[in-house]
């Protein structure tokens, strides 16, 4: 689609321009679902869409596989805490190692090496991005008993791939196979670091090629874009937005004789609402998504405080907390095309003293 298109196209230009690292948006803290959902989701998968990561997917993986979650200490155990792995993003424009205080991906080598990456499995080069899983045994620690240590490491960092994924409908398989010395010879790697694992990353796809992959995939696919959503139309994101909505989208509102297409259209109904009530906020309290639709409940609260009427009532400065219900439907691509608001704005006409 040609959102997609702009998305990639924008990825490509922050390489060229910074050719040598690139700066990663800060990970979304509240994007997936639930570690249940994640772990009754999680799958290896061999096949993948021709479609770009977003920067904000891209920035998410690497802090689950490797990041930083507080000060000093990281999202993966190690044993003793010797941090000792690095995660290398292994992309078309080259490869690159993850600087996890910095959020950056730093440049090590102009190639493409996820054929090196792919080994005989020549499958996992399709994917957009392979992470590369390495350590450093340096540390006179991995000798004796503790040779294999850094092995378990490496096999924790692989796990919160997985859960990653499985919570934002991505596709991954955990992989041993690679031409090793090719690679370490690439990225200027010392004989004491070890490769241990690599997990090609990109959306999902079917045998067939359609995108979106498995209907449990596709469904752990639309509830992080539900996340998404929830902070786009509470910060008014018109960027996020056009990642999340279709061009296609047409949306039936009172303030408008004709449908309002895509996300400028949707955008500027939230936009509206804000006249009557700067500060209203949605949040998402529970949902429950198939492959095709997404059922919400809101909570919806606000202060009648703007400079517009509502519903023929002049603003006087009473607050409302409602509960809205709306349905959002999906194309294959994972974009909403439709909304449908089955309950709610009968409580903010209540909370504002414009019915009884």
């Amino acid at each position: 689609m040609k959102v997609v298109a702009i998305s990639a196209l924008m990825f490509s230009a922050i390489n060229a321009v910074c050719a040598e690292a690139i700066k990663l948006p800060a990970p979304d803290m509240d994007s997936g679902v639930t570690v249940v959902q994640a772990l009754k989701a999680r799958r290896s998968e061999r096949t993948f869409a021709d479609k770009e990561l977003s920067p904000e997917l891209l920035s998410g993986v690497l802090w689950a596989a490797n990041g930083f979650n507080r000060p000093d200490r990281r999202t993966n155990a190690t044993g003793l805490n010797k941090q000792e792995i690095s995660v290398y993003a292994i992309m078309k424009s080259g490869a690159y190692r993850y600087d996890a205080k910095a959020n950056t991906l730093v440049k090590v080598c102009d190639d493409d090496l996820r054929l090196a990456v792919a080994g005989h499995q020549k499958f996992a080069a399709d994917a957009p991005v392979s992470l590369l899983i390495a350590a450093d045994v340096s540390d006179p620690i991995y000798t004796g008993a503790r040779v294999t240590l850094s092995n378990y490491d490496a096999g924790i960092v692989s796990g919160n791939i997985y859960l990653y994924c499985a919570a934002n409908g991505l596709a991954t398989v955990c992989r041993r196979s690679m031409d090793a010395d090719a690679l370490k010879k690439a990225l200027k790697l010392p004989d004491t670091t070890v490769l241990h694992l690599n997990h090609p990353v990109g959306h999902p796809a079917e045998a067939g090629g359609t995108s979106g992959g498995s209907p449990s995939a596709k469904a752990a696919r639309n509830r992080a874009a539900m996340r998404l959503f929830e902070k786009c139309i509470n910060t008014n994101d018109l960027e996020l937005g056009r990642r999340l909505i279709s061009e296609k989208a047409a949306f039936d509102t009172p303030v408008s004789p004709t449908p309002l297409h895509g996300a400028e259209g949707y955008l500027s109904v939230v936009a509206l609402m804000r006249k009557s009530f700067p500060d209203v906020q949605w949040k998402l309290v529970d949902m429950v998504a198939d492959e095709k639709t997404v059922a919400v409940q809101w909570e919806c609260s606000g202060t009648f405080n703007g400079d517009a009427p509502f519903s023929g009532l002049q603003p006087n400065g009473r607050k409302f907390s409602t509960t809205v219900m709306n349905f959002y439907s999906f194309d294959d691509d994972g974009m909403i095309v439709k909304d449908v608001a089955a309950t709610g704005i009968a409580g903010i006409l209540q909370g504002i003293g414009a019915v009884k």
